[in-house]
C-alpha cells in the first residue's frame, strides 16, 4: 500500500477515507501588515503593542505609510496599493470600508481622514486589551494561595513523603509506597 494510500485511509479499494488530508485553513487576513506595509514583525519595528498608550498608537498610525501614488493631497489613489487599506479590511466596517474606499480613488479624502476611523478603532480595542492587563497588574496573587510560588509549594509537601530528603523525585513510587492523599 502506498504511503498516499495508508495517509488517506483507503482500505481495500474500498475508497473509506479514515484520516483525512488536512486543508489549510486560512483567516480573511493571514498576516497582519505593518506599519511600512511589509508582515507586521517585532524585528521589523512595525509593530502596534497590544498595550502601549494611546497616544503612541495615534502617533504610529498617523506615520504609517500609504498609497505612494497619493503624493499631493488632490491626487487620487488606489486602496488596494496602500498598507492602511489592508487594516481597514481587518478593523473598518462595510460602510467605513466602502468610504474609504470612494474618498480615496476620487481624492475627496487625504490619507490622515482615511486614517482617522481606524486609529479610533485600533485605539478602542487596545484599550479594552491595556484594562484587562492593568486587572492582572494590580492583582498579581490572582492564581491560588499568597504568592505565585505557592502551587509549587503545595506540590512539594505533597512528593515529600515519597523522597528520603525532600529532594526532588524523578520517579514515582510503588502503590506499597505512596501515602494516603488528603
Amino acid at each position: 500500500m502506498a504511503d498516499r494510500e495508508r495517509l488517506l485511509g483507503f482500505l481495500e479499494g474500498t475508497g473509506v477515507t479514515i484520516l483525512p488530508e488536512p486543508q489549510v485553513l486560512l483567516t480573511a487576513t493571514p498576516k497582519v501588515p505593518g506599519l511600512d506595509g511589509r508582515k507586521m514583525s517585532k524585528s521589523y519595528g512595525n509593530t502596534i503593542g497590544l498595550r502601549e498608550e494611546p497616544d503612541q498608537v495615534v502617533q504610529k498610525l498617523r506615520a504609517m505609510k500609504t498609497d505612494p501614488a497619493r503624493v499631493r493631497r488632490t491626487d487620487p489613489g488606489d486602496p488596494e496599493k496602500c498598507p492602511v487599506w489592508d487594516l481597514h479590511k481587518i478593523y473598518s466596517d462595510d460602510s467605513t470600508r466602502k468610504w474609504v474606499n470612494e474618498g480615496c480613488r476620487s481624492a475627496g479624502i487625504g490619507c490622515l481622514e482615511c486614517k482617522q476611523p481606524l486609529i479610533d478603532r485600533i485605539v478602542e480595542e487596545i484599550g479594552g486589551m491595556r484594562r484587562r492587563a492593568q486587572e492582572f497588574e494590580d492583582n498579581r496573587n490572582w492564581c491560588a494561595g499568597s504568592s505565585p510560588r505557592a502551587p509549587t509549594r503545595r506540590a512539594r509537601s505533597r512528593a515529600r513523603p515519597w523522597t528520603k530528603s525532600g529532594a526532588p523525585c524523578i520517579c514515582a513510587p510503588t502503590d506499597s509506597a505512596a501515602p494516603e492523599h488528603t
